[in-house]
């Protein structure tokens, strides 16, 4: 479904629907005859599975499973179509999922991320609000991690943790440290501190 109109020698996307994996996206804006572009591609309350399973970068790992999550997406592309770096900002609201093997639950009230794209590489921060891991085999009565905010940056190639408070238990631990190589073979370094109430 579309209004596209070809006048004054410019592109002008009025009106752009499309889906993926049947989620509607929206697509609006204007190319004109130099190819320079100002386009918007939007979407809003996705099913968070249904687009996972729709690109094979993000599809969970086999014994991971997302139960619920839903996606709101703002890609803005801004400059000549050949050198413009997309502007991607993303929220997830109510993430839950399962990791099947260790039994572990995973709840999140909401996930934010803003990054930036090249062809060679992209890069972005990442902000999680109310976290919650539970999983039996936790050290503590409650059997659960939990924290208010975590916070980081990435690349194509690592994750780097800003120090963040994480409750475990009656433990209140600071965590920071970096994920190397996160899409590939996975190097984790973690450093962690705090006290026992």
């Amino acid at each position: 479904n579309a209004l596209i109109d070809f006048s004054n020698d410019e592109i002008n996307i009025k009106k752009c629907f499309a889906k993926v994996n049947s989620q509607p996206v929206k697509l609006t804006g204007t190319i004109d005859k130099t190819a320079y572009g100002n386009l918007i591609l939007s979407a809003q309350n996705l099913d968070l599975n249904h687009i996972m399973n729709a690109f094979e970068v993000l599809k969970p790992q086999k014994n991971m499973t997302v139960t619920s999550g839903k996606l709101f997406l703002n890609i803005k592309l801004q400059g000549k179509l050949d050198k413009a770096k997309p502007q991607i900002d993303a929220k997830i609201l109510n993430f839950s999922g399962s990791e099947t093997t260790n039994k572990i639950k995973i709840s999140i009230k909401e996930i934010l991320v803003s990054a930036t794209s090249t062809k060679e590489n992209y890069s972005g921060k990442i902000k999680i609000n109310n976290f919650l891991l539970k999983q039996k085999d936790i050290p503590n009565s409650s059997d659960s991690v939990k924290s208010q905010n975590i916070t980081a940056e990435f690349d194509k190639d690592n994750i780097l943790i800003h120090p963040s408070k994480i409750n475990l238990g009656n433990a209140k631990i600071t965590l920071k440290g970096e994920i190397k190589n996160y899409l590939g073979r996975p190097e984790t370094i973690l450093d962690a501190g705090g006290t026992i109430d």
